[in-house]
């Protein structure tokens, strides 16, 4: 069931203004949000599912940027790299207060409507009734601030930016992110070394569409800590494979999975739009810092990318 209050769709019977203004206030310390993954996610789920999160989104760009901003802290604030160190791992345990403070629910399940925000993430989830984890919270983080993105960079952030206040004189709403700096609440630095941890946590296309759209906005300012990062590289090599992966698997038995190869090619072209904003944004000696360590793996993803683009280019077509 849905209910429209002011203008905002939302999945089951949730008050629009309470799940935002809830969701803000519990991330308000990032680092130690007041409620549990579960509810974060079932938040943001009842916003952006999928029959209305479309047309929520520019709503919400216009009238709640105080949303976004608290989407951006949660994958922006800083945090010890140990905190991410069990991702890849089969050995390492997450440590206990990082656990109960993120994952482990101790919310107020006696109020109606904390319950039914933990039931819309459930619902929203292949595993029902098990706390949500890190990893789903943080790519419905990716996929909600990459949709904010892709208007953005065609409405021009900067020029956005730049008759702000204009724009306020004449009584017209400017829509989320208005400047640059929104994308990194911690510094530059900060802001998307936080972010590649999560890549990290969410090795995911999304992540890196996500990172993508940042270098178109934010340009030379982020460059050189996305450059520097040595763990990166890797990671888009490894994306770039699960990408491949599932498509291979989707045309040998179609049955065991529900991607299409439509979302493979959406996946690329995020992938793609990464690649070609390090490639317009850095110096030769950048991308090679960038690549180190990950040479043989970088050539050998373009090398599968070139012979697959032809049967994924048909698959594509064959549906339409």
């Amino acid at each position: 069931m849905q209910i429209v209050m002011s203008e905002l769709r939302t999945h089951t019977n949730l008050d629009p203004s309470r799940v935002i203004n809830d969701f803000v206030a519990s991330v308000a310390n990032p680092r130690q949000p007041l409620h549990c993954t579960t509810f974060l996610h079932g938040c943001l789920m009842a916003l952006n599912w999928k029959d209305s999160g479309l047309a929520n989104s520019e709503i919400l760009r216009t009238q709640h940027h105080n949303l976004y901003n608290a989407c951006m802290a949660l994958l922006t604030a800083p945090r010890p790299p140990e905190d991410f160190e069990y991702v890849g791992s089969e050995t390492w345990h997450l440590r206990k207060d990082i656990t109960e403070a993120l994952e482990t629910c101790h919310c107020d399940t006696e109020d109606a409507f904390v319950r039914q925000v933990h039931v819309v993430s459930n619902s929203a989830r292949p595993n029902q009734g098990k706390p949500c984890s890190y990893s789903d919270l943080g790519q419905l983080l990716f996929v909600i601030i990459h949709n904010a993105l892709q208007p953005a960079r065609d409405e021009s952030i900067h020029k956005i930016s730049r008759n702000a206040a204009k724009a306020a004189r004449a009584g017209k709403q400017v829509m989320w992110p208005t400047k640059p700096q929104e994308l990194l609440p911690y510094g530059a630095k900060a802001s998307v070394e936080a972010l590649i941890l999560w890549v990290g946590i969410v090795p995911h296309a999304v992540s890196l569409g996500m990172l993508g759209s940042m270098l178109e906005i934010c340009k030379k300012q982020i460059v050189p800590y996305i450059v520097g990062s040595k763990t990166l590289a890797g990671q888009l090599a490894s994306i770039t494979e699960i990408v491949w992966m599932v498509w291979m698997v989707q045309q040998q038995a179609p049955g065991r999975t529900n991607v299409t190869p439509t979302e493979c090619l959406d996946d690329l072209k995020r992938i793609a739009l990464f690649c070609h904003m390090l490639a317009d944004l850095c110096y030769e000696m950048e991308l090679k810092n960038f690549a180190v360590g990950s040479v043989e793996r970088l050539l050998g993803m373009g090398d599968i990318v070139f012979k697959w683009l032809p049967g994924l280019d048909s698959s594509v077509y064959r549906m339409t």
